[in-house]
């Protein structure tokens, strides 16, 4: 009987157990699982129930950019003839910088500044002349006797500057009425240096959604300014000479005077005031120089086309039309050296308000070293539209006959960047 007892009480007490451990609500996660999450949703997710609700945070970021260019510029050449050359030949390297990013973000937004900079990107060339260069240009060559051509080039082919080309001034001096009688010129072996070179500097402010787990397409509106300086400059250097043209008697001047000089809008520097005499050394150069300076809205969509614990994938596009307040300005020098120095100048500017367009894409992948740390890398390219590039302004300031030149400021040039990244990005806390 005693035994029957002690059994029925047994079955009450464990009864009384289950129903109570039943009444107790489940354990949230065991000990292990806060420490260490199972999924990248559950450490950047504090309230599922809730939506996205994600802490305060700091982004930095630092990156090292490859980036390389095209040319696209529509410019005159330097020369004419069988060895001519312009500056649309160039080929622009590809040119290391660095863009620095930081962002805050809150649960849903965040909002970013970015800089990138690049100098003394571009490309030169420099070399001899193996054949005569002609002030004159090829219609008055080809009417000169052929003593005068043979003393401008023995092998009949030489070189030229026109009125469509640069020195031009030089050209509009030979052809001054009282110059029709003689062929001026550089001797084979004249020297030539050009170099063409880009500063580009890039400063972004961005507002936009913030990059969340399942958030598969972000949107955003963001500020812009860009700036693109060019520097492009020519040079030639020999020894003049001047000869008869029409081989009857000597030609009325042993090379060029002032008042020719003058004439085809130079102006006189300093040294002898008395033009470039036959036997002079001449040197003669033409530096051009732009700078855009660009500034506007642009509208940001970002794209998440893979994420995991360890590695995420997406890409960006950016566009906006932006107002750009582009200057640019020549100037040349004509320096003449043997029995006496003379210098000449001309100097012209120009500035103009155009509408340029900028459109930015690219891929990026990251790769999650630590919760707060990744690597990341990528690829991106960079269209610029209605800029004012430094070779397409010289054929805007060409020298006619009378001398009257001018700069009209070309804003229609286009520049496409493109190029890989790598860098490092830290959030905190």
């Amino acid at each position: 009987m005693r035994k029957r007892r002690t059994s029925l009480a047994a079955s009450l007490l464990s009864l009384t157990l289950s129903a109570s451990a039943l009444a107790q609500e489940p354990a949230a996660s065991s000990p292990v699982e806060s420490v260490y999450p199972t999924s990248r949703t559950e450490y950047i997710n504090n309230d599922p129930a809730n939506g996205w609700n994600l802490d305060w945070q700091w982004r930095f970021s630092a990156d090292a950019v490859y980036l390389r260019r095209n040319n696209r510029s529509n410019d005159i050449p330097v020369i004419d003839g069988p060895e001519t050359f312009r500056f649309a030949d160039f080929d622009f390297d590809a040119q290391y910088g660095t863009r620095l990013s930081l962002g805050i973000m809150e649960d849903d937004y965040e909002f970013e500044v970015s800089f990138l900079s690049l100098k003394d990107w571009g490309d030169s060339r420099n070399g001899v002349l193996t054949h005569g260069l002609n002030f004159d240009g090829s219609a008055a060559f080809g009417a000169a006797v052929p003593l005068a051509q043979t003393a401008v080039d023995p092998g009949l082919d030489p070189n030229f500057l026109t009125s469509g080309t640069y020195f031009s001034p030089l050209n509009s001096a030979v052809n001054a009425a009282s110059e029709t009688d003689a062929l001026d010129f550089l001797q084979p072996g004249a020297a030539f240096q050009t170099q063409y070179k880009a500063d580009f500097q890039d400063i972004e402010a961005n507002y936009k959604q913030r990059s969340q787990p399942g958030r598969w397409l972000r949107w955003g509106l963001g500020f812009r300014n860009v700036k693109v300086r060019e520097d492009g400059f020519a040079a030639m250097s020999g020894t003049f000479g001047s000869v008869d043209a029409d081989g009857v008697g000597a030609p009325s001047t042993a090379g060029l005077p002032s008042a020719a000089l003058t004439g085809a809008g130079l102006t006189f520097g300093t040294g002898v005031n008395d033009g470039f005499i036959a036997g002079d050394t001449l040197l003669f150069s033409s530096q051009t120089q732009t700078e855009n300076r660009l500034n506007g809205m642009q509208a940001i969509a970002e794209f998440q086309f893979l994420e995991s614990d360890y590695f995420d994938l997406g890409g960006f596009g950016k566009a906006g039309v932006y107002y750009n307040s582009a200057t640019g300005s020549i100037s040349e020098q004509y320096v003449g050296s043997g029995s006496n120095s003379s210098i000449y100048t001309r100097s012209l500017s120009d500035e103009k308000s155009a509408v340029s367009f900028l459109g930015h894409a690219g891929v990026t992948g990251r790769l999650h070293v630590r919760r707060n740390i990744r690597i990341v890398a990528g690829y991106e390219g960079v269209y610029l539209a209605g800029l004012a590039l430094a070779p397409d302004q010289v054929q805007t300031s060409t020298t006619p006959v009378t001398g009257a030149a001018s700069l009209d400021l070309r804003t229609d040039g286009t520049m496409f960047i493109h190029g890989g990244r790598l860098g490092l990005e830290i959030l905190f806390p």
